[in-house]
């Protein structure tokens, strides 16, 4: 009997153990940079994107997976006024009188998407079974909250907005080594509303590449 308990206690601690590394391939993070233009009108977006997802099923190279995309960053009218603003936001907190905004020409620009995905090859999953694959894709889409800005045709300034809206999002994916992915990623948002500020049919184009975990 207790030969019987004591094999019985090692199978349960091995079913834990396999449960746990099973959970664990299931989820996927990554951390990049971002760029984002609403119509391509006198626009422009640049930041960081920290993509995470979860596979609700998997197989040997394939997954669906649930996640986001989270983005931050700024938008001002050419997209290139980022490194700027992060030099400057420090500046300000050693002197104050340092306008972060670099007056009124730069807007914040924060992304909050929930995605599904179909995902193929790399990136699929982290299991040993992928590990042959070097190349992936995936799509899919869902639905965002993004605060972002445009320049206003009336003042030259960057004037924030905020929306919700539909998004459809793939990219392709490559092993780097046998931990690290590169993740190119390409996203369409479709706002409930329009218009937004100048632009009468709203769409917010994103271009996204992130190192990601295999």
């Amino acid at each position: 009997m207790r030969t019987v308990s004591i094999h019985l206690l090692l199978l349960l601690c091995s079913v834990a153990r396999c449960q746990s590394i099973y959970t664990a391939d299931r989820w996927q993070w990554g951390m990049g940079l971002t760029a984002a233009t609403l119509n391509f009108h006198q626009n422009g977006i640049t930041g960081f994107c920290f993509p995470v997802s979860y596979n609700l099923i998997q197989s040997e190279h394939s997954s669906l997976s649930l996640g986001t995309n989270l983005k931050i960053g700024t938008e001002d009218e050419n997209g290139l006024l980022f490194p700027v603003v992060i030099g400057a936001a420090f500046a300000s907190a050693v002197d104050p009188n340092l306008d972060p905004s670099l007056n009124h020409q730069v807007a914040v620009y924060a992304d909050f998407p929930l995605l599904l995905h179909y995902n193929f090859g790399v990136g699929a999953h982290r299991s040993f079974r992928s590990s042959t694959d070097n190349r992936g894709f995936y799509i899919g889409g869902g639905f965002t909250q993004t605060f972002t800005g445009y320049t206003s045709p009336k003042t030259g300034q960057a004037a924030q907005t905020d929306f919700r809206a539909w998004v459809a999002d793939g990219g392709l994916r490559f092993r780097l080594n046998t931990s690290t992915g590169l993740d190119l990623g390409l996203a369409i948002s479709q706002p409930f509303r329009a218009p937004i500020g100048p632009i009468d049919r709203p769409l917010l184009f994103q271009f996204n590449i992130a190192l990601i975990s295999l």
